[in-house]
């Protein structure tokens, strides 16, 4: 069988199809991302930096790599560095590819700089998993007009935003960021006291104070974190703790004392027998449900390889049937113009000499005689009469030959 190129390419078109189809099959779809923000101040005078640090992390939590864009008004803050590869600096954005990346600006007017970060292409960083969408996140930066220069040329900071903050137990919410100074945090009823660990972004800066964090009760708790900054200027970030409930179990104590009979009972040798057989089930539980996996994903891969293997016999079947087409197409137009009558030429016969009629000369009558004088005959003259034209029919086409003397 002979296949044209095109046919081909239809052949390689179609299995591509196929495997596009199958391949995104294969891929397991986690949860949707987002991305988090947070400024090592919010507040800034012009002359002075600040940082920038872009975080992207799954919905539960998972750290997650991530295509991220961060955009600002170049008008306002002007790019120094980034923590990671990157694009841009210059025109307004900074795009880099990581989980984490930290980006340092400085002031060069007033007003306020909106910061915005859009991600895409995010990957859970410990599964592999692609992430079907990343929350976009945004904050702001305030900076201020410049009042003669830093601490170093004489002027008292007034940063007085903290750099990191976090508790010994139970997670902030929402994650920190420096401009943020309201959290809250839960705790089970077992905790009653928890530390605090706060930075403060200016190495000047001081925390004052921490209330709240000590004889926590059940129910809602405040803990009031106040930051002073060097020109005095203070700050208070507040979390609202809630302390759960303890559940107490209360054994009753005919139930503790059978229990206590039965363990007294208990046998070392029936208690290893127990242990063993527990272990027995756990590791028999744990490989019927490896066999499960292995068969399950054995299927799965059977069911593509079918598929693809279907849409390949599809693609030649189509091929084998339009070439067959078009071969009785071909054998039908051949014999159609064998079976066609030729058109015989007519053929010009050449024209036959005319024949020169010869008069016969009159005989010389013999010399009279004396007694008689013969007298002369003379012979007609015999005429040569053209004959007719003669018509001949060849295959429905008429011949005329006017030259023809036979």
């Amino acid at each position: 069988m002979r296949l044209t190129i095109k046919r081909i390419k239809g052949m390689m078109l179609a299995a591509a199809v196929v495997l596009s189809v199958v391949g995104p099959a294969v891929n397991v779809q986690a949860a949707s991302g987002k991305t988090t923000i947070a400024v090592s101040a919010g507040e800034i005078e012009v002359g002075e930096s600040v940082s920038v640090t872009v975080k992207a992390k799954t919905d539960s939590g998972n750290t997650a790599k991530a295509k991220m864009e961060l955009t600002y008004d170049e008008d306002i803050l002007e790019f120094v560095s980034c923590s990671v590869d990157y694009t841009g600096g210059d025109g307004g954005s900074v795009t880099a590819t990581a989980s984490t990346m930290t980006v340092k600006f400085k002031a060069v007017a007033e007003g306020r700089c909106p910061l915005y970060v859009e991600a895409s292409n995010g990957v859970e960083s410990s599964s592999g998993n692609s992430l079907s969408s990343v929350e976009a996140c945004s904050t702001n930066i305030i900076v201020n007009e410049s009042s003669g220069g830093g601490s170093s040329s004489g002027r008292l900071s007034k940063d007085n935003s903290l750099k990191s903050l976090s508790l010994s137990a139970g997670a902030l919410s929402p994650e920190f960021a420096g401009n943020v100074v309201n959290y809250t945090a839960t705790v089970p009823g077992s905790v009653t006291d928890v530390e605090v660990y706060a930075e403060t972004s200016n190495a000047n800066a001081t925390i004052e104070s921490v209330a709240g964090n000590t004889d926590l009760q059940i129910g809602a708790n405040t803990i009031k974190i106040v930051v002073k900054a060097e020109n005095g200027a203070l700050a208070t970030y507040t979390i609202e703790l809630t302390r759960e409930e303890e559940e107490e179990v209360v054994v009753p104590t005919e139930i503790e004392t059978t229990v206590t009979e039965v363990v007294e009972d208990t046998t070392s040798e029936e208690l290893e027998e127990a242990l063993s057989q527990n272990e027995y089930l756990s590791n028999s539980y744990q490989q019927l449900e490896e066999k499960y996996q292995r068969e399950k994903d054995f299927s799965r891969s059977v069911i593509y390889v079918l598929i693809f293997v279907i849409a390949i016999l599809l693609v030649v079947i189509i091929n084998i049937l339009v070439y067959y087409r078009r071969k009785m197409d071909d054998d039908f137009e051949d014999s159609f113009e064998t079976k066609r009558p030729a058109k015989k030429r007519a053929v010009k016969k050449p024209a036959p000499r005319p024949v020169e009629s010869k008069k016969e000369e009159p005989k010389k009558a013999p010399a009279p005689r004396a007694e008689k004088p013969a007298p002369r005959i003379e012979k007609p003259v015999q005429k040569v009469e053209k004959p007719t034209p003669k018509a001949e029919v060849r295959n429905n086409f008429e011949v005329f030959d006017f030259n023809d003397e036979d």
